[in-house]
């Protein structure tokens, strides 16, 4: 997946906030947003598949990640992502992700352990027309860690399942990225 755009919006009467974005529909962090603010996540993405020979094209248009932050330990999420694809010289697009979820610290992290977090989510169902979303409410649940390597470098990774209850098996994730903050800013 190729990640065109991405803006972070956070409201908050402070001038100071100590969080980390997500980047919706990449990677998720461990941080939970300060109680009371706000933060809002946007970006576009491309992606190309190439399945039993047939070539797709996928342009997330929008996606859009609403945090808020209920108490120093946990957040609340909303999710809405909007979709075309381009598949056999037809073109369909939607509401490709509608979701809401909370993420809950778990662990500060320590002498080498890391920060934890858990993240839970419900996706809601689409209609018979919905060429993305599920036909039945699905779930997806994930562990968030991160290291410290330096001051300026860090290291997330995750591990989770998800089942959009259209197969008997869930789907089983795992996901990492560096991460670079050149000031505490």
């Amino acid at each position: 997946m190729l990640s065109l755009l991405s803006f972070v919006v956070t409201a908050n009467a402070q001038v100071e906030i100590a969080f980390s974005p997500d980047c919706p529909g990449a990677t998720t962090g461990p941080d939970i947003m300060p109680q009371w603010s706000i933060d809002w996540e946007t970006g576009s993405s491309y992606e190309w598949n190439r399945r039993n020979g047939a070539h797709e094209h996928t342009w997330t248009i929008n996606t859009s990640l609403f945090r808020l932050g209920l108490t120093t330990n946990v957040e609340l999420r909303f999710q809405l992502d909007e979709s075309a694809t381009l598949a056999s010289q037809k073109l369909y697009g939607g509401i490709s992700n509608a979701s809401v979820g909370t993420k809950i610290k778990v662990f500060e992290g320590a002498k080498g352990l890391p920060k934890t977090a858990f993240l839970g989510t419900i996706l809601l169902p689409g209609s018979s027309q919905s060429h993305y979303l599920p036909k039945h409410i699905g779930v997806q649940s994930h562990l968030l860690f991160e290291n410290n390597i330096t001051e300026f470098f860090s290291i997330g990774y995750d591990i989770g399942v998800e089942w959009s209850s259209e197969t008997h098996r869930p789907d089983i994730f795992f996901g990492a990225g560096l991460n670079f903050q050149p000031t505490d800013r």
